[in-house]
């Protein structure tokens, strides 16, 4: 079934056998590999509505229809896109090379740049270890002036 029966079952100017359309529309959404529950989601519809569309119980308005219409009709159109690719496994092999060369390119340029990165590494580590002795001794200072606070701040209290 091609797009151009599509096209003439959703014509305005015709009149809609339900039985005859909800049948058109059960075989089109089969060949475009669309289930009933997908079909029902992209509509907004339960699935109870579709089945009985497909099966002629249920007439349905012009907006459904078109709605029901579209989505299996672009369905279709990604099932007749995907089918006419000669070779898409090829297509998506030689894509796959050429990220792997994009990747070996980003991967030669991260590793020039942790080299790079290391070498400034190796002298702040040595700088670092000059000044650890420092900030020791500062540190120690530091609690010990702390501490000296807090005793002359507990002993001020206390006389109050």
């Amino acid at each position: 079934m091609s797009l151009d029966t599509i096209a003439r079952v959703r014509s305005d100017d015709e009149p809609i056998d339900p039985t005859s359309d909800g049948r058109t529309l059960h075989e089109v959404r089969r060949r475009a590999e669309i289930s009933v529950e997908d079909l029902a989601a992209a509509v907004g519809k339960s699935v109870f509505v579709i089945k009985n569309v497909e099966s002629g119980r249920t007439r349905i308005r012009t907006e459904l229809r078109d709605a029901l219409w579209d989505a299996v009709a672009c369905k279709l159109e990604q099932k007749y896109q995907r089918e006419s690719q000669p070779f898409p496994r090829l297509e998506a092999l030689v894509r796959l090379c050429q990220s792997k060369e994009e990747l070996a390119r980003e991967n030669t340029m991260l590793a020039q740049r942790i080299a790079e990165l290391e070498a400034r590494v190796v002298p702040l580590e040595g700088e670092l270890a000059e000044l650890r002795p420092t900030l020791e001794r500062l540190r120690k200072a530091a609690a010990e002036e702390g501490g000296r606070i807090l005793a002359e701040n507990e002993e001020g209290e206390g006389a109050r």
